[in-house]
């Protein structure tokens, strides 16, 4: 791993913390105040943090009892100075308080980042996932 891709690998890690810890604002935090956002859910296109911070609040504060595990796979990322890309396969799985999984989806994932010294911001999210152009249905979800 290089050097640059060391702090990236570390905001993916705070990704996947806030979201277990069902920490909104930590999860926030990682995010450019003007963000644009593409996601699976909802709207088709959200710009900035104030937009972005409802969806967000709603998700983690919605959970109840359940935690959400995200694991990132296949993780690609390209860097330069002070723009990078991230593509993976993110999992995220709903456990109930024993560990067990709830339910669980795997989307495609990319995000533009740009680097707000000392640390990297998602300037840009893109979430997606295959549809079976026969059956109209997901491709995968688990």
């Amino acid at each position: 791993m290089s050097n640059d891709a060391r702090p990236i690998h570390a905001l993916i890690e705070q990704y996947c913390d806030a979201a277990l810890r069902k920490d909104a604002e930590a999860m926030l935090r990682l995010y450019d105040a003007d963000v644009r956002i593409f996601d699976l859910w909802d709207r088709a296109s959200v710009r900035g943090e104030a937009e972005w911070a409802p969806t967000v609040r709603r998700w983690l504060g919605g959970l109840g009892s359940e935690t959400v595990h995200v694991t990132f796979e296949n993780v690609e990322i390209r860097a330069a100075s002070d723009l990078a890309t991230v593509t993976a396969f993110v999992r995220f799985q709903a456990r109930d308080q024993a560990g067990a999984v709830l339910r669980q989806m795997v989307s495609r994932l990319t995000w533009s980042l740009a680097r707000r010294d000392p640390d990297w911001r998602i300037i840009h999210q893109h979430t997606s996932i295959p549809i079976d152009s026969q059956s109209i249905v997901p491709k995968f979800n688990g």
